[in-house]
C-alpha cells in the first residue's frame, strides 16, 4: 500500500511472489505462477485504496501496477526455483507457511479493514 510508484511494499511483492511461486505447486510451475499471480491480482484489486474515515489516499493506481509487477517478476523467478523447493521438502513447507500467513494477513486487513486486529489497512 502506497501513493509512490515503488516503496518498501514494492520488496515485499517481489520476494512474496517468489516464495508463494516456488513453494504452492512445485510439481506444477506454470499452474503455481497462474495461481499465484491469479490470486494476487485479486487481492490487489480487493485493496482499499481510500480510507472513507478521512479520505486519505491509501494507494495510487501506478502503485497498485508496480505492487503487481514486482510480484510477477519475483513469480518468475520462483518458477524456476520449483525444482529446488521438491529437493527441499523442509524448506518448501516453511516459506508456504510464511507466504500463507502474510497471504491471510493481506486478505483480513484489507477485506476487514476496521475489524482486523493486526496492521488493518486504516490504522
Amino acid at each position: 500500500m502506497g501513493v509512490k510508484a515503488f516503496d518498501i511494499w514494492t520488496i515485499g511483492h517481489f520476494v512474496c511472489g517468489i516464495i508463494i511461486t516456488s513453494t504452492l505447486l512445485p510439481n506444477d510451475p506454470t499452474l503455481s505462477l497462474i495461481v499465484s499471480n491469479m490470486f494476487h491480482l485479486l487481492l490487489e484489486l480487493a485493496e482499499q485504496d481510500i480510507n472513507p474515515k478521512n479520505g486519505e489516499i491509501l494507494e495510487t493506481g501506478i502503485n497498485h501496477m508496480t505492487d503487481i509487477l514486482a510480484f510477477f517478476a519475483g513469480s518468475v523467478i520462483g518458477f524456476y526455483l520449483t525444482d529446488y523447493m521438491l529437493d527441499h521438502p523442509t524448506l518448501r513447507y516453511v516459506l508456504l507457511f510464511i507466504g500463507l500467513l502474510i497471504g491471510i494477513q493481506e486478505f483480513g486487513r484489507e477485506l476487514f479493514p476496521e475489524s482486523w486486529p493486526i496492521w488493518s489497512a486504516y490504522s
